[in-house]
């Protein structure tokens, strides 16, 4: 099954939303994200083209990966500040009060 990608090079802005808009308008409920798709830009742009959501969508999201500090690459961090800060930032950019599904 290809799941599309909404943001990458490949990618405008515009597209990228107009892709969100249109699956859920085709009856997807799932959308699955997360902090290391684009550093926190793919749930910045799911919010752009969907909040408020439909009632009937639910987001899942997954933190415990921090980004790459040159000369080190990403790296898998479990430390409980750690992924609640995440959680908190993906709040803020999905622009809401609660995540409906949250993937360490």
């Amino acid at each position: 099954m290809h799941q599309p990608q909404t943001t990458g090079p490949e990618q405008s802005r515009e597209a990228s939303i107009a892709v969100a808009r249109r699956a859920v308008d085709l009856g997807v409920t799932l959308i699955d994200t997360a902090h290391l798709y684009g550093w926190g830009a793919n749930e910045e742009l799911l919010a752009e083209a969907l909040h408020p959501y439909p009632d009937d969508l639910l987001i899942a999201t997954k933190v415990g990966v921090a980004p790459p500090n040159p000369p080190h690459d990403a790296a898998i961090c479990g430390r409980p500040d750690f992924l609640r800060d995440q959680v908190e930032q993906g709040l803020r950019r999905l622009r809401g009060e609660r995540l409906d599904r949250v993937q360490p």
